[in-house]
């Protein structure tokens, strides 16, 4: 599948994004031609266990996170707050519960890919709803939860503006937040999407 925002999605027999490619049109034969690309990789438990990002060639990676989990903690409508520099606290969602989610990136001057930042999460119980909440009371935050497509957050007032982003930072949607329609993920390729708000921002996983 192609689209017009210069990105090809390449899925598996399972549906999952496998590869997301970057394309651009050659201003010599006018013909789109690859440039540079993301690859997921998963688990037998369907989890995302390394994701990678390539200029030119496989060979020449930029950025890459490898991801362990708890399997024992069955964790797929529930996510869980992860704070850090850029965003503020973010919410990861994933089939199990994540364990340590290890960041690589490209040094600036040599070009050589070293560890940049590792996240080691531990869990407490929550007082679910049957639809998985975040924590049990918070008057400060954005609380998120996600079903069927739809995620609906708490924290966020009808008519609040919210934007939805991939993880490489492309805007793919913008509205007005109404709390009875939520926001509709059903028609976005599957991955992981950050959603902003003026309260905080949540991470999830839409497979």
């Amino acid at each position: 599948m192609e689209f017009s925002n210069g990105y090809k999605y390449v899925y598996d027999d399972k549906d999952r994004v496998v590869e997301k490619l970057g394309t651009m049109l050659d201003l010599m034969t006018y013909e789109i031609v690859e440039a540079g690309g993301e690859v997921f990789e998963y688990d037998a438990n369907g989890n995302i266990e390394e994701w990678y990002k390539y200029n030119e060639s496989k060979d020449d990676v930029t950025q890459r996170e490898l991801y362990t989990f708890d399997t024992a903690i069955e964790s797929a409508k529930t996510l869980y707050p992860v704070e850090n520099e850029w965003d503020g606290t973010v919410y990861l969602n994933s089939t199990n519960a994540v364990l340590t989610d290890t960041i690589y990136s490209s040094d600036w001057f040599t070009g050589e890919l070293g560890v940049y930042d590792v996240y080691e999460l531990k869990y407490t119980p929550v007082t679910s709803t049957g639809i998985g909440t975040v924590r049990t009371t918070t008057t400060d935050m954005v609380q998120a939860s996600y079903e069927n497509g739809t995620v609906r957050l708490t924290g966020v007032k009808d008519n609040e503006q919210v934007r939805v982003y991939s993880t490489s930072g492309l805007m793919m949607n913008m509205k007005r937040y109404n709390a009875k329609d939520g926001i509709d993920m059903s028609s976005l390729p599957a991955g992981a999407y950050i959603i902003a708000t003026g309260r905080g921002s949540v991470k999830v996983w839409k497979k």
